[in-house]
């Protein structure tokens, strides 16, 4: 009986990881009451128990569509397996910074502190997310790019923090940031734009819109 319980405790501590990550990426997703169940979740796990201050990042590998388009969809899970594993590896303990996968190369990585100084949690985001990007390019030759949503003092209000830190990430895009990183790769709508003119062969308007993005990042 004590070995049954002791492999019931094991299996439980493999997959506690894994389902926190999914009820993580569903808060980022917009999951219809995601953000109670996390918290239900949190509760009745003692995740994130002493807590006080939270915030999210969103994370974007680049460029995902065209790193991926020719892999197999057991590929594609094996590629955002390492590099979730790589994320949390970077950015610390899974009950108190969680990685989850939103979609389409996107990740989420919720934070939780126990410190109330805002300065001191920014500080430690801004670190961990450094050290996250620079760990993808290190151990599988993966680029990203990033941006930190703002702080809040309620699991609950996670959603939020990481709806204004992916509009953030979209409008990097726009306002020509990170351009040593994008001058080396397109992104997301840039690459289903591209792909669709390549697979109607339509060579001129591929020629154009790449003519179009250039001069953009210049």
């Amino acid at each position: 009986r004590e070995e049954a319980r002791q492999t019931q405790s094991q299996i439980f501590e493999h997959l506690s990881p894994v389902i926190l990550r999914e009820h993580v990426a569903n808060v980022a997703r917009h999951v219809v009451d995601a953000n109670e169940v996390l918290q239900s979740y949190a509760r009745d796990n003692q995740l994130y128990t002493k807590s006080v201050t939270y915030g999210s990042a969103a994370v974007q590998i680049v460029p995902f569509l065209l790193l991926t388009e020719s892999l197999t969809d057991v590929q594609k899970n094996r590629i955002v397996h390492q590099a979730i594993e790589v994320m949390q590896m970077a950015v610390g303990d899974v009950h108190k910074r969680t990685v989850g996968y939103v979609g389409e190369g996107r990740f989420v990585v919720l934070f939780s502190s126990e410190d109330r100084s805002e300065h001191t949690v920014t500080t430690q985001m801004n670190q961990a997310m450094s050290a996250l990007a620079h760990s993808l390019e290190k151990f599988i030759n993966l680029k990203c790019v990033y941006a930190i949503g703002p702080l809040c003092g309620n699991l609950r209000l996670v959603g939020s923090s990481y709806t204004k830190a992916n509009q953030m990430l979209n409008d990097q895009h726009d306002q020509g940031l990170n351009a040593p990183i994008l001058k080396d790769s397109f992104f997301m709508k840039e690459q289903k734009q591209l792909l669709l003119f390549l697979e109607q062969l339509d060579g001129e308007r591929v020629s154009q819109f790449i003519a179009t993005i250039f001069a953009e990042l210049r």
